[in-house]
């Protein structure tokens, strides 16, 4: 599964917590594919020195760096020692029986530990091998699919610069939508936030997200002033203060003012609460008039609505 994979780049950078860094040169797999260590290397030229660490030290990773979770010192002095258990090294040294390949990364499942897939560059293009279709033969690696029929792997910056680039220049997004939407991609998989007036112009944004290659999964959580208002007024219901109150929440791009009355600032103050609390609301203004006969209106409303 790619949904929770990221790449591992070799020759990216290893950060320590003492804001150190040094270059990953390599993974150490099990027959499962499982990542037991990785390697690291300090130094130029003639004086360079590798050290093998654990796989449990990498706190996180992208295609740029490897966070780890020791000091440079720590790693470089051999106090943390690598898992001892039968294991094979991969890294941009590994032979591939593919004339003009080179093994440039791959991506780790955080769950799982495994490499779900190979970032493979033949020529110019960056292709993604899923580990079901390569097979160690002897220090090589061979694949048993067509270079053709393999995705092209994509960095998560040219994807974002894609996705960015679509929703700028489309003609249904406005531009103060825009301005909201926030745009994240980690591991191929791209997450979009933020507030549209209408549900057209969200399902336009999902749609035209979709279309970039690369892609391994699309997140979204836009939402639309209409669905929101819906949204707050279910958690309004649910929360009993409808029962009291008289509340017409609208939004504006996920600004949301509240309407209405209530019988007291407390209740006022339980609505905005509870408004603040829904996905995708930004800024919750209250412009609820303090009536306490707000309340007995309500719920004699309540009681038409039930009978």
């Amino acid at each position: 599964m790619l949904e929770d994979s990221a790449p591992f780049t070799f020759g990216s950078k290893a950060v320590f917590t003492d804001n150190h860094s040094s270059r990953l040169t390599a993974l150490e797999v099990d027959e499962s594919w499982e990542v037991l260590n990785i390697s690291v290397s300090r130094g130029l030229l003639r004086w360079i020195q590798r050290v093998r660490l654990p796989f449990e030290v990498a706190a996180n990773w992208s295609e740029t760096a490897v966070i780890l979770s020791c000091t440079k010192t720590e790693a470089f002095s051999r106090e943390i020692p690598p898992v001892a258990a039968p294991s094979r090294p991969i890294s941009d040294q590994t032979p591939i029986a593919l004339a003009g390949s080179r093994l440039t990364g791959a991506l780790v499942s955080s769950k799982s530990r495994k490499v779900t897939s190979l970032i493979v560059s033949v020529g110019t293009k960056l292709l993604r091998v899923a580990i079901a279709d390569v097979t160690f033969d002897a220090k090589s690696l061979r694949l048993t699919v067509h270079p053709d029929a393999l995705p092209e792997h994509r960095t998560d910056r040219d994807i974002a610069a894609e996705v960015w680039s679509l929703l700028r220049s489309d003609n249904v997004i406005m531009p103060d939508e825009r301005k909201g939407l926030t745009v994240d991609v980690a591991g191929g998989i791209v997450t979009i936030d933020g507030s549209v007036r209408r549900k057209s112009t969200k399902e336009r944004a999902e749609s035209l997200v979709a279309e970039v290659t690369g892609i391994t999964e699309l997140r979204s959580q836009l939402t639309d002033d209409l669905q929101l208002e819906i949204d707050i007024g279910a958690r309004l219901y649910r929360s009993d203060i409808e029962r009291v109150a008289d509340i017409y929440p609208r939004s504006s791009l996920g600004d949301v003012v509240l309407f209405g009355r209530a019988p007291s600032p407390e209740v006022a103050a339980d609505a905005v609460r509870v408004a603040s609390a829904v996905q995708g609301v930004g800024n919750v203004t209250s412009r609820l008039e303090i009536d306490p006969e707000s309340s007995s209106g309500a719920r004699q409303r309540q009681s038409a609505t039930v009978r």
